[in-house]
């Protein structure tokens, strides 16, 4: 598939005054769109701000309440001169009701959409008026769960089950709360609302479809989508660097390249882009396009691999889960882009957008086109089931169908999944008695989740896009679960059941797409929690409420506090204060992920990807991040960057023999010598040796196994890589104590 990134000209966002208020009050206060209600209630001061303290409890009232937005504004002098005039909302949370000058719009009921209708009709020159009217999500889902049949089961929410919501709402699921977020059930417009002017016919998308492409010569067909009436008229399309021909169909544009430069993924080459433009009458459609080619090696009854091609090669990804980079997706614009530069510096190729949150915007998008990361793209589905009803089904195609148009036109999006955990949570974490479901309720369940996962939302995919589509993650392969001989796992076993870190070598998976350690944030962030408390440790209110990782299956009062002292008194760590606490707690995530990462990457071409959980933050808090709320790196960051080198040395103790491995993920082979030195316990070097060897493009090398024995704890094996007379990367293993 040919990819791109695309603005369109002769649209603008809705300039106008906006107030809001509470539906019940109507004390109009000013507002900011794109935002939310919390956010105006918190720059007006009549709530506190939910990160600080613990006034996410002091907040929660906002979510009972019904909201107004109200917009004065004037037509734009080109309006009144067009027959139509096209507002596009693009983002309303959740349930909304809009008018214009008196005038029904439209209702809305999923966040994961917009919203398009011509106001031309009821749009006048001077003074109008368009209110937006959001019904509480409590209210909403309390109504849309009495009017559902069965109890649909869901988990990560908070409270007793039957009382819980998000599983009829089409709203991000971690408003309603996670392991590593606050509950705010927001409202607002959280996306622009952009407004088109046009009389006879507009562009409303466009597909590129890929003939062929190699290293000599590309072919793709352009195809226009668009709405009006009458012929459709003229239009161009300019490509520097490409050819490009009219065909027998008006709508469509034959480009070829000779000698294409193809798109890249981060460390393999450059994430080349062609610039283009299509112009049709007043629309001009600017944008860059990415060339490659995608093909995932699935699960079927003759392979259990999961791996992945670009371009004809073979591609290990390597990266982590990416959530929203401020729970306020509105803000979160600047921050985003900072996260994903940092992604890309940490030699990561690959994030997956996990399916608990929202749909990132287009500019998170073209930022990774431009960094060559790769995005592993869940739909919005986390730890659920779906409601039986058809209503919410054609819900679901409709928000599947504008998702995957809009985000396969990125050659940085290379794998659609349904959900996350879904499949897991039905048949392994007790839903059907938690919800006292019979068979006819689960079964009634069952086929409504196999009807969403394994026919609506891949035959969306299938419709609009070439890449492929994996229903669950975990799972073996469509409707079976997880295993480490087949499909992508996600490796809970260090953590959720204390397994010990030597784990992550006895099975190492085939495509690793979660796994973690908790860890403290940065003082920094901590201090800046409460800046009146002066005596900070785990207890700390303000630190404690934020914990929400509970284990009651190993202990009573099991939680990530007492899990990470676990796992560092095992490392042999004891803290004297909490900063150093703070900093034992980073240390033993780094050497957990990196744990992970060098198990996953030595035990290639069987396992073929480690995506390690999570990546960032949403609010400060105690969670599995690498990288603070504030951009700032934790210690783990910095020791995921290392051992994501394109080339890595691997050092591996198992069996009374150390194994020492030399990696690649590049594009090209090259000879090279390993180094490896013994000192003793005072320091002192007293062997050392030389090896020289080729190591290929994609390779995984064990080039030397050392006997343990007759080696004395504390001794130190050094080992480096070398290319040209020029270190690439060196490694050390210290023998422990037996």
């Amino acid at each position: 598939m040919l990819m791109q990134s695309w603005h369109v000209n002769a649209q603008s966002p809705l300039v106008a005054q906006w107030t809001f208020a509470s539906s019940d009050s109507l004390h109009w206060l000013p507002a900011q769109v794109p935002g939310s209600v919390h956010l105006d209630l918190m720059r007006e001061g009549v709530i506190p701000d939910p990160f600080l303290s613990t006034h996410e409890h002091d907040v929660q009232w906002v979510e009972t309440k019904d909201w107004v937005y109200l917009a004065h504004f004037d037509a734009q002098a080109d309006w009144m001169s067009h027959a139509h005039v096209t507002f596009d909302f693009k983002g309303l949370d959740t349930y909304a009701t809009v008018t214009l000058n008196g005038h029904p719009l439209l209702e809305a009921d999923n966040m994961h959409r917009s919203w398009q209708v011509d106001v031309r009709p009821w749009i006048q020159a001077t003074d109008n008026v368009m209110t937006v009217h959001f019904t509480s999500a409590i209210k909403a889902g309390l109504a849309a769960k009495a009017d559902h049949a069965l109890p649909v089961p869901c988990s990560n929410e908070p409270g007793d089950p039957n009382d819980r919501i998000s599983p009829y709402l089409r709203k991000a699921q971690y408003h309603h709360g996670w392991d590593w977020s606050p509950r705010l059930l927001t409202s607002g417009i959280w996306r622009q609302i952009v407004v088109t002017p046009w009389s006879t016919r507009r562009i409303t998308g466009h597909r590129w479809t890929r003939l062929h492409l190699t290293a000599d010569s590309a072919a793709y067909k352009l195809t226009l989508s668009t709405e009006g009436q009458g012929p459709l008229p003229p239009w161009s399309l300019g490509m520097p660097g490409a050819e490009v021909h009219t065909t027998a169909i008006p709508h469509e544009r034959l480009v070829t390249w000779q000698s294409p430069q193809r798109w890249w993924p981060n460390n393999l080459g450059e994430a080349h882009r062609y610039p283009y433009e299509i112009q049709m009458a007043e629309q001009r459609i600017r944008g860059h396009v990415g060339l490659r080619s995608i093909q995932w090696h699935l699960p079927s009854e003759s392979s259990q691999a999961m791996h992945v091609t670009v371009n004809g090669i073979p591609v290990f990804p390597m990266g982590a889960n990416v959530i929203p980079a401020d729970f306020f997706a509105s803000r979160a614009r600047a921050k985003q882009k900072a996260l994903l530069i940092d992604a890309a510096k940490a030699n990561m190729n690959m994030l997956r957008v996990w399916g608990g949150a929202v749909y990132p915007n287009k500019a998170f998008y073209q930022t990774c086109d431009s960094l060559g990361l790769m995005i592993w793209q869940d739909f919005m589905f986390a730890c659920t089931m779906v409601p039986t009803n058809q209503a919410m089904h054609d819900n679901i195609l409709k928000e599947a169908v504008e998702q995957v148009q809009r985000a396969s036109l990125h050659p940085s999006v290379v794998l659609y999944c349904g959900n996350n955990e879904s499949l897991t949570g039905w048949f392994k974490w007790g839903w059907q008695d938690a919800y006292q479901l019979n068979n006819a309720d689960s079964l009634a369940l069952w086929k409504a989740y196999d009807k969403v996962f394994h026919h609506l939302l891949p035959d969306a995919v299938a419709a609009q896009s070439d890449l492929s589509y994996w229903s669950s993650s975990p799972s073996a392969s469509p409707g079976r679960l997880a295993n480490a001989e087949s499909g992508d796992q996600h490796a809970w076993d260090v953590w959720f059941n204390q397994a010990p870190l030597d784990s992550y070598k006895e099975n190492p998976g085939r495509f690793v797409s979660e796994y973690g350690m908790q860890s403290l944030p940065s003082m920094p962030l901590i201090e800046a929690m409460n800046p009146d408390v002066t005596q900070w440790n785990s207890s700390t209110m303000d630190l404690a409420h934020r914990q929400r990782s509970f284990m009651p299956w190993l202990a009573a009062g099991m939680d990530g506090f007492r899990m990470m002292k676990h796992y560092q008194q095992k490392m042999g760590l004891q803290a004297k204060n909490f900063q150093e606490e703070v900093r034992h707690s980073q240390l033993v995530q780094g050497v957990a992920l990196t744990t992970a990462i060098e198990s996953h990457r030595r035990n290639k071409p069987q396992t073929m990807g480690s995506l390690y959980w999570q990546l960032n933050d949403v609010w400060p808090t105690v969670s599995w991040s690498t990288i603070n709320h504030d951009g700032s790196w934790k210690l783990a960051q910095h020791m995921v960057k290392d051992a994501f080198k394109p080339c890595v040395v691997s050092l591996n103790l198992a069996n009374d023999s150390i194994h020492v491995h030399v990696i690649a993920d590049r594009r090209l082979a090259a000879r090279g010598e390993l180094r490896l030195t013994w000192t003793d316990v005072n320091g002192k070097s007293y062997w050392s040796s030389i090896t020289p060897a080729s190591l290929q493009a994609s390779d995984n090398l064990q080039l030397i196994s050392l006997p343990r024995k007759g080696h004395q704890a504390g001794e130190v094996l050094q080992a480096s890589w070398h290319e040209n007379g020029n270190l690439v990367d060196q490694s050390r293993l210290v023998i422990p104590i037996r």
